[in-house]
């Protein structure tokens, strides 16, 4: 039986690579992957987050946890841009990563 993310040979398609190096570079680096197609921002983590904030860092805010903010970017953030964020967002942020084209997406998706 062919699984949805294979082609008639057998291999995994295109996407499901990109998936797959994602999770391994994220693995890697010591982040969390996350597949930002099949998640569900909550909406107080899209309130804490203004539209041009996420555009402007290509982050997509996830949860709004008690003391942190988790969001999904696509590459590491720098400890600069953290502290940025931290101070214009007032909540520390905790990054798992994403792929930058499923990312992209969802802030369109998200912010319209």
């Amino acid at each position: 039986m062919m699984s949805l993310n294979q082609d008639a040979s057998g291999n995994l398609d295109a996407d499901a690579k990109i998936v797959e190096l994602a999770e391994l570079r994220a693995t890697r680096l010591g982040f969390t992957f996350v597949d930002v197609r099949k998640v569900q921002p909550s909406p107080e983590a899209l309130e804490a987050v203004p539209a041009h904030v996420a555009q402007e860092y290509e982050l997509l805010p996830l949860e709004r946890e008690q003391d942190h903010l988790v969001v999904a970017v696509s590459e590491p953030l720098s400890p600069e841009q953290t502290d940025r964020l931290r101070f214009t967002l007032e909540y520390p942020i905790r990054t798992q990563l994403a792929v930058r084209e499923h990312l992209l997406a969802a802030i369109a998706r998200w912010y319209g």
